[in-house]
């Protein structure tokens, strides 16, 4: 059996896409998420769902948004004969026809036509037999023997038992692109393959995400400690503000102490002279009455008026002290 055509409308992302297929192997490739596996999906949607059903496999073929259940149509050839399969999820309807034959429209007359043309009746065997995924290709380099044993699935799923030159020269080409792919691999190589460049790329970002995790770590236990730092200056807020006024209060304390001991020491100086003064008036008072009596005064007591004028003057300067 071989695939001619694929069609199909508002399944998962294709809005309305067609492809055809050639004799012998075709290969699907693009870049991630265009649409590759969906082909495939396709394809075993096209062979083996069924359209009356509601599970959820089922529900994720329709289209992201679309308000239309998915169509699938398939042109196919066995034994010589031409083949086209409809499935309409829409109208819940199926139909396979035979160039020059009554169309099958019932699930189970179409499903069992299908089954013996295929030889299989479940998806997964199909799809472990007729097709050759992109994890098995990547798979090659960590498997020596998986090319061999890629070729004889190749072989098998192609021409069964039976040799071909078309098949070998297919498998040939096969293991030289692996190859290619692969070189750099078991031994060092000045121009090294996909699969060797794209493992040193991928290694070289898991190592530049490890760097990343960890500033961004870093960087948001930074965070949370500036949380917890605002967090308790936003709960000192308040006692900050007592503290200030507190030691506005010292200032003023401390202030009218200054004052205080100035206001004592100056009480201190004017009670000194005001004793001075007594001591003074006393002096003036005994200095007066010797003088008055000087005509009979001997040597002893003019010295001892000699030394009453001298603590007078002594006492006079210390009455000049500031207050």
């Amino acid at each position: 059996m071989r695939i001619s055509r694929l069609k199909v409308v508002n399944f998962r992302r294709f809005g309305e896409f067609e492809v055809s297929f050639s004799e012998g192997l075709n290969l699907v490739r693009g870049p991630n998420e265009s649409g590759k596996s969906t082909v495939v999906e396709a394809i075993l949607a096209g062979f083996f769902a069924r359209p009356q059903s509601s599970s959820a496999l089922v529900q994720s073929y329709y289209r992201w948004g679309s308000e239309t259940a998915p169509t699938i149509e398939i042109d196919f050839s066995h034994e010589g004969g031409d083949f086209h399969l409809v499935k309409d999820f829409e109208s819940r309807s199926v139909s396979l026809e035979k160039v020059g034959e009554t169309p099958q429209k019932t699930q189970k007359a179409v499903s069992s036509r299908l089954e013996e043309i295929l030889g299989i009746g479940d998806s997964e065997k199909y799809l472990r037999t007729a097709c050759v995924t992109h994890d098995q290709m990547v798979n090659l380099a960590e498997d020596a023997s998986a090319a061999r044993k890629l070729a004889a699935m190749l072989r098998e799923v192609v021409v069964g038992d039976r040799e071909s030159a078309k098949v070998e020269g297919a498998l040939k080409k096969l293991n030289t692109d692996i190859d290619e792919l692969k070189r750099g691999l078991e031994r060092p190589a000045a121009n090294p393959g996909v699969i060797k460049r794209l493992t040193e790329e991928r290694t070289e970002l898991l190592r530049r995400k490890g760097q990343l995790s960890s500033a961004l770590e870093e960087l948001e236990e930074n965070r949370r400690r500036l949380r917890e730092v605002e967090a308790l200056l936003a709960e000192q807020e308040p006692r900050l503000a007592e503290i200030e006024d507190l030691v506005g209060g010292n200032r003023e304390i401390r202030e009218l102490q200054e004052k205080l001991s100035l206001a004592k020491e100056q009480f201190t100086a004017a009670e000194r002279a005001r004793d001075v003064g007594r001591e003074l008036a006393g002096l003036d008072e005994r200095l007066q009455g010797e003088l008055e009596s000087l005509g009979g005064i001997d040597a002893a007591d003019v010295d001892d008026v000699r030394r009453g004028a001298d603590v007078r003057a002594s006492l006079l300067k210390l009455r000049e002290v500031p207050a």
